[in-house]
């Protein structure tokens, strides 16, 4: 099992990721992730980003990100008496959650 840290880092890395390759696509519209703001549609072979456009806003993922790495840095300082504390807890359920690791 991976550290704590680890995971965090990991889950951060994957939502700015993410975040720049749907800015860069700009869809415009959250409902329709294939069209653009101008209305254009992107082509199929940019679609590897599409289930992230549809669920986060990179205005919600690039903060989360910063706090899961703010987070990964307490827990390498803190070590195994991170996953004590409440902020702990919960930023390793958000990245295990998003990474879809499902462990808690």
């Amino acid at each position: 099992m991976p550290e704590p840290s680890q995971e965090l880092r990991e889950a951060a890395k994957l939502m700015r990721e993410r975040a720049r390759t749907a800015a860069l696509l700009n869809p415009g519209r959250w409902g329709a992730p294939w069209v653009k703001a101008d209305g254009s549609v992107i082509p199929p072979a940019l679609r590897v980003s599409a289930e992230f456009v549809a669920s986060m806003s990179p205005a919600v993922a690039l903060p989360l990100a910063r706090w899961l790495a703010f987070e990964a840095r307490v827990a390498d300082g803190d070590g195994e008496e991170y996953l004590l504390n409440e902020s702990g807890q919960l930023a390793l359920a958000t990245a295990r959650a998003y990474l879809g690791t499902g462990e808690s």
